[in-house]
């Protein structure tokens, strides 16, 4: 059975996290759980970058993200908790002077870290700010 410090450990997100939690603590047997774990997905995205989503879509949104990200701190504590970012890379970005530096400096760093990197940030801003993945998503079907 997988324990719960493990769980948080591989990089299970906060909501699947929370439900197997939930689920523990409401299950009837230590079996559930342990079943319930491995029907689970890990948070981290596969290997292949050329099945990453997260990297076309830094591509193809890069301009309108600059402008459009909302709250940077939720993003950058995300990207910190999956280890993409450091607190001084965090600290950088926060430093420049104005939304559209600091998205950009954000994206810059996320793109120089290659196809993973770009994949949990998509993943991140799906969660943070889903309506923003989705109207961009929208733009180019």
């Amino acid at each position: 059975m997988m324990s719960l410090y493990h769980m948080i450990m591989v990089g299970y997100n906060e909501y699947t996290f929370y439900q197997i939690v939930k689920h523990h603590l409401f299950s009837s047997s230590p079996t559930e759980l342990t079943s319930t774990v491995s029907a689970v997905s890990l948070a981290a995205p596969p290997a292949n970058p050329s099945t990453l989503p997260g990297r076309a879509f830094i591509r193809n949104h890069r301009m309108a993200l600059k402008t459009r990200l909302g709250l940077l701190q939720p993003i950058c504590l995300r990207l910190q908790d999956r280890g993409v970012l450091i607190d001084e890379e965090r600290e950088e970005v926060v430093s420049k002077s104005n939304k559209t530096l600091q998205n950009q400096a954000l994206l810059d760093m996320v793109v120089r870290k290659g196809a993973r990197a770009q994949e949990h940030i998509y993943q991140v801003l799906k969660e943070v700010d889903p309506y923003l993945v989705e109207d961009l998503e929208e733009q180019t079907v």
